[in-house]
């Protein structure tokens, strides 16, 4: 078994613990999803060694929890590793939300065996645990965030370079990991908070 096979073995079995396991985020480091035939297919033995049925979707978010947040792969590529046909996984991709996903073609008109990326950051995340503690404000440094969430620091930093241009949210000071940044939300101005009444 090659060292790549065994890789994404791991990270499958890694995909399928996060999707039972939720609601942390267990991450390890960005692994592409590519090779011959043979990878392929052991990807789709993999797929059917589940605690319990999963759709399509749940094994893709779980793919990405997994994977650091990136996933590098074609539709082909993906339906396979997800044990479904092309059609299916092109849907779970177009359903991802775009707040915190990022594509790089139009998942819609790719062809099925164009390599694409897909990026995941907990945008909505930092802001409903912000919601949640009831903080309009707060004070916090790269590695505080990234343990917060949960997440690898690459992650943490994605979702504060991705929050930054979030209308009605503001985020001062990022660029050093090691500094404090300020994240603040306008409850009426923000679209992920725009149906939360402002306290008054």
């Amino acid at each position: 078994m090659s060292a790549l096979t065994e890789q994404v073995q791991v990270a499958v079995e890694l995909g399928d613990r996060a999707v039972a396991d939720r609601p942390e985020h267990g991450m390890q480091p960005s692994l592409p999803i590519q090779g011959p035939g043979r990878l392929l297919d052991s990807l789709a033995c993999l797929s059917n060694r589940r605690p319990r049925r999963v759709d399509v979707s749940d094994r893709l978010n779980g793919m990405l929890e997994t994977a650091g947040g990136r996933l590098d792969c074609s539709l082909l590529e993906l339906a396979t590793a997800v044990a479904s046909d092309v059609e299916t996984a092109r849907r779970a991709v177009a359903a991802l939300d775009p707040i915190d996903h990022v594509l790089s073609v139009d998942i819609l008109n790719a062809p099925a065996e164009e390599r694409f990326s897909i990026e995941w950051a907990p945008v909505t995340s930092v802001v409903d645990v912000l919601l949640d503690w009831d903080l309009l404000t707060v004070d916090i440094t790269v590695s505080e965030l990234s343990e917060w969430l949960g997440v690898p620091h690459a992650v943490a930093g994605r979702a504060l370079s991705w929050l930054a241009v979030t209308p009605g949210v503001a985020v001062r000071g990022w660029g050093d990991e090691a500094g404090t940044v300020s994240i603040a939300v306008a409850l009426e101005r923000c679209p992920l908070t725009a149906e939360v009444p402002a306290a008054g």
